[in-house]
């Protein structure tokens, strides 16, 4: 059973393009209008509200890096992650099947025809590492198995938290790896697509008992597009990519203390879970995308 799923698209590039934004805006637009062409309920379900997402999509790589410039003839991919049992067999049967095999990625950033990409059959990628599937009760059943004290995870596409302020309600994008604010979003996820209830305590064992052990982490600054200003002149957001190590903490607190192995064990499992729905805000347009490796 499928609950959660990633796949990968590959594609070879049909013209040149230079200095190209950041793609995941135009690849969100792209695939909800492609999901529109056959199910135009469930498209327009997609596109409203500020419910969370039941799928990310990924900016388009060119190996292992997100793709700056493409010439004619260059091969890249994109990804594309599902939360649910339902959503996950209608891209795996229906949607891949049937979306067109040339597609047109552009915004006002990109001189017309914009990027067109046409779909390929091979499947030994780049991006074939990012291919795999698992349900909400064996990450669980494998985070329980795995006795490690520590959690690696590795981000490859920027990642930012989104906080407030709550005398000015002014929100900021924070490009730090800061563990509770990490997780904030795996459990907001978590709670809205998993029947499986997280512990009630949870948040707080997080916030007190997991800390950052080692880092090895860079910025890195995407630009969307010149239509709206930031301080540099362009709508962009910074984020952190690299190598996180965390580690958990001997519990103090006798109520969480009796209750440590629980907590670890869904604390791996959202960790693990945060390779389907990215970590930190925007995450259906591809930002937050990581993967986890447990460690000794």
């Amino acid at each position: 059973m499928k609950e959660v799923y990633s796949t990968t698209l590959n594609f070879r590039a049909l013209n040149d393009v230079n200095q190209i934004p950041y793609t995941g805006e135009m690849i969100r637009g792209w695939f909800l209008n492609q999901i529109g062409l056959f199910e135009p309920d469930l498209s327009e379900i997609l596109h409203k509200g500020n419910s969370l997402r039941p799928y990310t999509v990924s900016p388009i790589f060119a190996g292992s890096k997100i793709a700056r410039s493409l010439k004619t003839g260059d091969y890249c991919w994109l990804r594309i992650t599902t939360l649910s049992q339902e959503f996950s067999e209608f891209i795996e049967h229906k949607f891949i099947k049937e979306m067109q095999s040339i597609i047109k990625i552009t915004n006002a950033e990109l001189n017309n025809p914009g990027l067109l990409l046409e779909l390929q059959s091979d499947k030994n990628h780049s991006g074939k590492l990012w291919e795999f599937d698992d349900n909400y009760q064996s990450l669980l059943t494998s985070a329980f198995q795995d006795k490690n004290n520590k959690i690696e995870l590795n981000f490859y596409t920027p990642t930012s938290i989104k906080v407030s302020d709550t005398e000015s309600g002014i929100e900021k994008d924070l490009p730090l790896p800061i563990p509770d604010l990490i997780f904030k979003n795996l459990i907001d996820t978590w709670e809205q697509f998993s029947s499986i209830k997280l512990p009630t305590n949870l948040r707080e064992f997080i916030r007190i008992y997991v800390a950052v052990n080692e880092h090895r982490i860079s910025t890195q600054r995407c630009i969307f597009s010149s239509n709206k200003n930031d301080s540099y002149g362009e709508r962009a957001i910074v984020g952190f990519v690299g190598n996180v190590k965390l580690i958990f903490l001997p519990p103090k607190n006798k109520e969480i203390k009796n209750d440590t192995s629980e907590y670890i064990t869904f604390t791996k499992a959202l960790a693990s879970f945060g390779q389907y729905c990215g970590v930190g805000h925007r995450t259906p347009i591809g930002f937050g995308q990581m993967k986890i490796m447990y460690t000794r």
